[in-house]
């Protein structure tokens, strides 16, 4: 069972956060180990081990990047620890935006990284809006490439809350 079916929701690389909560919260009152007490061992731990899974499941779903990963997952389109090959014009650009931060024009830098991180998400975002069994090969490798790079990009700007 993967988290789209815990959560009865569509296979989707980004889910819909209002509904999300609300399934969220749904699934918990019905699950959580509070509400187990008087139950057996074996409820109480499959109450525990459910909720546990309902928790992860809802803090995947929610952040964009780990939600897109996972869709990538369950597609079976992306590999665990997969080693993906960023374009060399791409890695060329982060390397000077890198350096940029390291000569104290971090201002510049972060300006540039949040416009790169515009223009990827314009480059993928029809593929976003796609209904899953609309999506082709292509859309999905649009998809994985922009999840490698979205990656690169935030740890940059991670550097910035150093």
């Amino acid at each position: 069972m993967n988290y789209y079916e815990i959560f009865d929701l569509p296979l989707s690389p980004l889910v819909d956060h209002s509904v999300l909560l609300k399934k969220y919260v749904s699934l918990q009152r019905k699950n959580h180990p509070d509400f187990f007490t008087t139950a057996t061992e074996y409820e109480k731990a499959e109450a525990d081990h459910f909720s546990a899974l309902i928790n992860k499941g809802y803090n995947v779903l929610k952040n964009e990047l780990e939600a897109i990963y996972y869709f990538l997952m369950v597609k079976q389109e992306i590999e665990i620890d997969e080693k993906y090959q960023l374009s060399p014009e791409f890695l060329m650009e982060m390397m000077e935006m890198n350096e940029d931060i390291d000569e104290n024009n971090s201002r510049d830098a972060e300006k540039k990284v949040k416009e790169t991180e515009s223009e990827l998400f314009n480059e993928v975002k029809n593929v976003l809006g796609k209904k899953v069994d609309e999506m082709n090969a292509q859309d999905l490798a649009q998809l994985k490439a922009y999840y490698f790079k979205k990656k690169y990009l935030n740890r940059i700007l991670d550097r910035f809350v150093d």
